[in-house]
């Protein structure tokens, strides 16, 4: 994890160091974003920290689960504007940081990864992803690739926006991958 932290393959270290989760656990699965968010001083410094509308989300899925989860973002610095808020990362950024993310995969011996929205889940796949319709009995299919099981998912504030019968389905789902 050293090697991450330490990382300058791109100019967005400069705004932020790597968050990174750093909790000492055993898990085979792993919760991936798209970016890292700003780190405050009161704040959970981790990705998907409880302390985040997503990061909610991801504790209730483990909760229904019994499984804790690896979480991280495909990049780990804060992308940020000329103007200092917070942007999306562009394509090259995560170019930069898929080796990050390969060194996360190993280090923690991950082989099941639920991937947080399209622009992730496109990313990483590197093919077009067609979300299920949200309806009564929805479900995602997982696709494998390189030897690793991946669930491409609605990101969780999306799913903030539905009903709450869909948002349970949608957090059943995705306990049901990372509990096998």
């Amino acid at each position: 994890m050293n090697e991450i932290k330490s990382c300058k393959k791109c100019d967005l270290y400069k705004n932020q160091v790597p968050l990174l989760d750093e909790e000492k656990m055993e898990s085979t699965s792993m919760v991936l974003g798209v970016s890292a968010v700003k780190i405050k001083e009161q704040m959970i410094k981790k990705p998907l920290g409880k302390d985040t509308r997503s990061g909610k989300v991801i504790y209730e899925i483990e909760e229904l689960a019994k499984v804790i989860t690896y979480k991280s973002n495909i990049v780990k610095c804060l992308p940020l504007d000329k103007n200092n808020a917070i942007r999306k990362p562009s394509k090259a950024e995560m170019k930069c940081c898929y080796e990050n993310y390969i060194n996360e995969i190993n280090i923690k011996k991950i082989y099941r990864v639920v991937l947080l929205g399209r622009e992730v889940s496109e990313f990483i796949l590197d093919k077009k992803i067609n979300f299920p319709k949200l309806e009564d009995k929805f479900t995602y299919e997982y696709i494998e690739k390189d030897g690793i099981k991946y669930l491409a998912v609605h990101h969780p504030s999306y799913m903030l926006r539905m009903k709450k019968d869909i948002r349970d389905r949608y957090k059943e789902v995705i306990a049901d991958f990372i509990k096998r």
